[in-house]
């Protein structure tokens, strides 16, 4: 059925209603005619003695723009009579646009986010109809103006609208344009929006004895994008240390082999495309604790009058949080948290024959 536009190599019906009269053909009076179809003046299609209803033409436009269909009817009684008609023929649009002249934008929020529209095969024949989406980069929702995302200059429905993108995300924009050849889609168009750099480091944290601690697991920094152009700076005071596993100063998450007893200063400068921070926090590497009883210096006897002995302990090595002696029996400490103490045995230590006195040094905790 024709219509004053269709698609390039999309076949075009063109109804013949024609009224052709009575014929000349032998000696029957019938409608029947011949009918020669010319297109840009060439003949593609000829009919011999039929209804204008057998005699349509079916064509492929294989090239764009105007083209004049011309149709020719003989009925062998009269003058032959023709019509002629145009019609416009588009090409099947690629729709392409770039933001800000690239494909891919990453900033900062807010930001502004100019799309140029770029068409492939553009229309000859009539306007074309646009339509803008926004997605969710992860969930694939759309956003819609007023969403909150996101604010537009002019209309969704613009050649070339502007973007302001209030809240940082993943998003994707697209391009929906309708013409003679159907709707058609545009490639995605990625936009990352960070907000200024931000990073954070655990608490200070104490580890027992010389280690290599994991970064991505015991000590992990938590960092506010990850756009892939972001970079990285380890700077640690205090003692003698390396990087392992591969990694070094400028990774992520390093892995850090801490080769002294000493309190380390750890400091990581984050940077990203918006701004840069440092974040500092302490790590101590405490030495392991050893304890000993310095007296009695080894097991001793006393006579069953006695009613107190003295006894030192020593603590040594690392962090010492707290010592405590302990007793296997019934008597008392003067103080039990004390390095020297006296301990008074009980009746029921005596008439036992013996009791084990204990003591013990407690390192700080580590933490983590």
């Amino acid at each position: 059925i024709y219509s004053d536009t269709a698609c390039v190599n999309s076949s075009v019906h063109f109804e013949n209603k024609s009224e052709p009269g009575q014929n000349g053909f032998g000696t029957d009076c019938n409608i029947n005619a011949d009918y020669f179809w010319y297109v840009d003046g060439v003949l593609v299609q000829t009919y011999s003695n039929v209804t204008p209803a057998a005699a349509p033409l079916d064509y492929i436009f294989t090239t764009t723009g105007n083209h004049t269909i011309r149709l020719l009817v003989d009925n062998k009684s009269c003058v032959t009579k023709d019509t002629t008609m145009s019609i416009c023929i588009d090409p099947k649009i690629v729709p392409d646009f770039k933001i800000n002249g690239t494909d891919t934008v990453k900033g900062c929020v807010p930001s502004v986010v100019v799309s140029t529209s770029n068409l492939t095969n553009p229309s000859v024949c009539r306007t074309l109809q646009y339509l803008w989406h926004v997605y969710d980069a992860v969930t694939n929702a759309e956003y819609y103006p007023g969403s909150g995302y996101y604010t537009v200059a002019n209309s969704m429905t613009d050649f070339a609208p502007v973007f302001t993108f209030i809240k940082t995300g993943k998003y994707n924009i697209r391009l929906e344009v309708k013409g003679t050849c159907g709707t058609e889609l545009s490639p995605k168009r990625f936009v990352y929006l960070v907000d200024k750099a931000h990073v954070t480091l655990p608490a200070d944290k104490r580890f027992c004895d010389k280690q290599t601690i994991d970064f991505s697991t015991t000590f992990k920094p938590t960092y506010n994008s990850d756009a892939g152009d972001e970079t990285y700076l380890w700077t640690i005071t205090g003692g003698a240390y390396s990087f392992v596993g591969g990694t070094t100063a400028n990774s992520a998450y390093p892995k850090i082999k801490f080769d002294a007893y000493a309190t380390y200063s750890i400091s990581l400068t984050f940077t990203n495309f918006c701004s840069n921070e440092t974040a500092t926090r302490t790590i101590y590497i405490d030495q392991p604790v050893t304890a000993a009883v310095t007296l009695p210096t080894v097991d001793t006897t006393v006579c069953y009058s006695t009613s107190a002995i003295t006894v030192n302990g020593v603590s040594t090595g690392g962090a010492l949080d707290s010592i405590r002696w302990t007793t296997s029996g019934s008597g008392l400490f003067d103080n039990k948290l004390s390095n020297n103490a006296i301990y008074s045995l009980s009746a029921l230590d005596k008439n036992t024959g013996s009791v084990t006195l204990t003591y013990t040094a407690y390192a700080k905790k580590p933490s983590g």
